[in-house]
Formats: structure tokens, sequence, C-alpha cells
């Protein structure tokens, strides 16, 4: 594995477990709430083994982040900060109202 894969898998698994311990859930919870298991949860925080896209999205979903944040892209996971707060309504929201959700975005935006 090239240098920069390895330090990208590091960084991924660095902060799983950062999430996953600031939210105060074990792994076995993550599992339960991701749809993997505790031994997969446990690997992929290891830096064992390198994610693939769907349980990125899994892992996301039951760690309440996103997938910038975990593949380093954002430098944050959200928790009480506003983006958090946004990203924590929005998920729980219906397609119907995260459209709306987003109109509504996209107008204050212009009309600023």
């Amino acid at each position: 594995m090239n240098p920069q894969k390895k330090q990208i898998k590091s960084n991924i698994a660095i902060r799983i477990k950062e999430v996953r311990e600031a939210k105060n859930l074990t792994q076995f919870d993550l599992a339960n709430a991701s749809g993997l298991s505790q031994a997969a949860i446990s690997q992929y925080e290891a830096g064992n083994i390198a994610l693939e896209l769907l349980p990125i999205i899994r892992m996301c979903d039951g760690l309440g982040c996103t997938v910038d944040y975990l593949i380093g892209r954002d430098a944050e996971y959200g928790g009480d900060t506003p983006r958090g707060r946004l990203f924590t309504a929005f998920s729980k929201m219906s397609a119907e109202g995260q459209g709306m959700s987003v109109d509504m975005m996209e107008f204050l935006v212009k009309d600023k």
C-alpha cells in the first residue's frame, strides 16, 4: 500500500474512534446503529482493514457525522456546533422537508 493510502486509512480509523468516544458510544453501540458487526468496528478503528463506501456511509449514519469529516475533508464532525445541529436535524427530516430546507437556505444565501 502506498504511503498516502496508508495515511488516509489511519486518519479514518482515528476519526471513527474519536467521534464514537465523543458521543459516548461503545463499539457495540456503533455496531447496532450502523448495521455492522462489533468485530468489524474494532478492525476499522485499528486500521487493519480499509473501509469501502457502504460501510463508511453506515458508520457515518451510526455516528451522526458526515462522510467528509470521516475521510478528512471537513474539520467538524457535528456535535453541538451549528453545522452538527443542522446535520442532525436535516437527517431526521422527510425528503420533502429536506427539499424545502435546501430551497430556504439557497434563498437566504442569494439574499445576502
